[in-house]
């Protein structure tokens, strides 16, 4: 049947679908408005609710009319095509709004664990490369709501489907259709007057955002996800408005503040020993400190400090785990903008850590709770001259950690793989190691001893997830005291260094809008602890005050263990004479960023629009009182010091020498 019988015995199930539609528009509404009036109170009422009323509606208004035309185009197919043509196009249109359902139940949960709404600026080419991976990831922060969402989309999409469809080898007619018709032409038309009304409002609601924040922040929340998929702007890289001349071989960061003055140097006795590169994931300086009800939540890395030398003021250079990894094993800054280094360019020839202490006899290992396969870290590791690589899929076939704790493995679970094969050595050896927690949806093992309660009732979500993060906090301190206590305890410290390295802060709303880690530069993101341990090294605890950087790890250890390099490297050693230093770091996953801590200051420029924060941290250490107005000079230094880094970002990676193709993958 074709033409308009074929319009008339099709409009119930399509008609069925779009009902779909808004219902999944609706229940998304519902679900994200408590977060909305949570994220941000000034929207739970007043003129903050009006205005993100007028912004939801007019944008959901918008994904209901894309959503109409795409359905009424799907129909008119479905109609004019042949029997099996037909019922292929209409389950096709089925499993679309299926997937509609999931997008908009994903991105609820998006804002409740982002604390944002879903945009395209969020996705990134990094983003499709372990793509398995990603899906795991997000299936661990699909919530028990969403799944109930899924489930009763699935399952009522499926019973619809197969009425309908079976209809559809019949001669019915729907009468019901045809006096519907002045109801549906109605419907259109007052669609599209919604949609023109919405449109003005949300322009107006944008053209808002430079003089008010409150409708600023209802843009931002109110915004459809659909609608940011289809319209919204793209990752962009924003230049610095005059970008000076580069060329250099290497940038000097030292000191503005302090010039001339250096860094004090720990007195060590350098020579051959073993490494063990600890990454530790997703914590913030003020958490080593932190103590709840008297009871520290990171016990383990306060007890290595006794005898380990501490960097308080220690600085990631990029708040996100790849560009640390590239950064301590390379001794460089990772690119400007959008592009990542580790997925643009993972073969990328820069000389690595494994690769110069393979020159030198060392044995090499990589463990990882995870799989490496975001951002390509899989390949930028296969032809580093790492001798063992071991990671999920293989540290999980014991059976006592075959359940996934967030992301990945247990970390324990690292434990006995890293003592055999230190056992197995003959000689020095760099052994690298890197868990996943606390790293959000923030787990912690079945049984495991929580330090705070997340399920303490009248507390809100926000402080819950605060409360889950604390305990996977802690469990992550836990395990790496046990991996410490285990060496110890076979004799496996001896002649030994552990580094760890905290690869970029956790942050909870200290500042409006800044959750997890990528998304700013303020000290929750980027300020971490860091330490060398070695009861042979430090026998009694060391403070290091002293600005350090990611960049400085790799010329530490190597300058620690006696070893010579000649490769180009970005940091200095801080066992080594070297003038006080700046830190500078960047990120540019929604805005661009560029920052710089210089002794006392803290600056922060958003690159799009040159608008600038400076800070005094002795006197404003959580960085409330934004002082660049008062101090204009010191704004200007600095501002200068970050365009400067981002000629310099730019022109070492401007065009990139990569490695010579090998067949070589690093074994198992």
């Amino acid at each position: 049947m074709r033409g308009g019988k074929g319009l008339e015995r099709d409009a119930p199930f399509f008609l069925a679908l779009y009902a779909f539609v808004l219902a999944s528009l609706a229940v998304y509404r519902v679900r994200t408005l408590p977060l909305v009036a949570s994220i941000s109170p000034d929207l739970a009422s007043g003129e903050g609710l009006g205005s993100y009323l007028a912004v939801a509606a007019s944008s959901d208004a918008l994904a209901a009319a894309l959503s109409l035309v795409a359905l009424a185009s799907l129909w008119i197919g479905s109609a004019a095509l042949g029997r099996v043509l037909g019922r292929a196009l209409a389950w096709l249109s089925a499993f679309a709004v299926a997937a509609y359902s999931f997008l908009l139940a994903a991105a609820a949960d998006f804002m409740r664990v982002y604390q944002t709404a879903f945009s395209k600026s969020f996705v990134g080419g990094e983003h499709f490369t372990g793509i398995e991976s990603m899906l795991v990831s997000a299936a661990a922060e699909f919530s028990r709501s969403s799944r109930l969402v899924a489930a009763a989309t699935v399952a009522l999409l499926a019973a619809s489907s197969v009425l309908t469809l079976r209809a559809r080898a019949t001669s019915f007619s729907f009468a019901a259709f045809r006096a519907a018709r002045p109801v549906t032409i109605a419907a259109a038309a007052a669609l599209a007057i919604l949609v023109a009304t919405g449109a003005a409002r949300s322009r107006s609601a944008g053209e808002a955002e430079a003089i008010d924040v409150v409708r600023s922040k209802a843009v931002e929340l109110g915004a459809n996800p659909v609608c940011s998929l289809v319209f919204g702007p793209r990752r962009e890289t924003f230049m610095p408005a005059s970008l000076p001349e580069a060329g250099r071989a290497s940038y000097d960061t030292d000191s503005l503040e302090a010039p001339g003055v250096e860094r004090p140097v720990p007195k060590v006795e350098k020579g051959r020993r073993n490494v063990i590169l600890y990454f530790f994931e997703s914590t913030s300086w003020s958490y080593y400190g932190l103590e709840l009800d008297g009871r520290p939540v990171m016990p383990a890395m306060r007890d290595l400090a006794r005898n380990g030398l501490i960097l308080r003021n220690h600085y990631s250079n990029y708040p996100l785990s790849a560009n640390t990894l590239y950064s301590a094993l390379s001794s460089r800054y990772s690119m400007y903008g959008k592009a990542m280094i580790f997925h643009e360019y993972y073969d990328v020839d820069v000389r690595t850590l494994p690769e110069v202490l393979r020159d030198e006899g060392y044995s090499t290992c990589f463990i990882h709770t995870g799989d490496l396969l975001y951002a390509s870290r899989d390949k930028f590791l296969a032809d580093r001259d790492i001798d063992a690589l071991l990671l999920y899929e293989d540290l999980v076939k014991d059976e006592r950690y075959r359940k996934n704790v967030g992301w990945g493995a247990d970390e324990r679970s690292m434990i006995d793989p890293a003592i055999e094969w230190i056992k197995s050595r003959d000689g020095p050896y760099l052994l690298m190691m890197a868990p996943v927690n606390p790293h959000h949806p923030y787990a912690i093992p079945e049984g495991f001893e929580r330090i705070a309660d997340p399920a303490e009732e009248g507390i809100g979500e926000s402080e819950r997830t605060w409360r889950n993060y604390l305990n996977s906090l802690h469990y992550a301190d836990a395990a790496l005291g046990l991996l410490v206590e285990a060496l110890e305890r076979d004799g496996l410290m001896e002649n030994t260094v552990l580094v760890v390295v905290t690869d970029h802060g956790e942050a909870f709303y200290q500042h409006r809008g800044n959750y997890n880690h990528p998304l700013y530069v303020y000290e929750e993101n980027v300020h971490v602890p860091a330490l060398f341990y070695s009861k042979e090294l430090f026998p009694e605890s060391v403070e290091f005050d002293s600005v350090t950087r990611h960049v400085d790890i790799m010329p530490s250890i190597l300058d620690l263990i006696g070893v010579k390099d000649s490769g180009r490297r970005d940091g200095q050693s801080i066992f080594s004479r070297s003038r006080e230093k700046m830190a500078v770091f960047h990120t540019s996953w929604t805005d661009e960023l560029m920052g710089v801590r210089d002794g006392r200051w803290k600056y922060i420029e958003r690159m799009k629009d040159s608008r600038e924060e400076l800070y005094d941290l002795e006197a404003d250490p959580r960085e409330r009182i934004n002082v660049a107005a008062d101090f204009p000079a010191i704004a200007e230094r600095y501002r200068g010091v970050a365009d400067e880094m981002v000629a310099y970002m730019i022109d070492q990676y401007r065009d990139i020498a990569r490695k010579p193709a090998t067949s070589a993958v690093a074994p198992r």
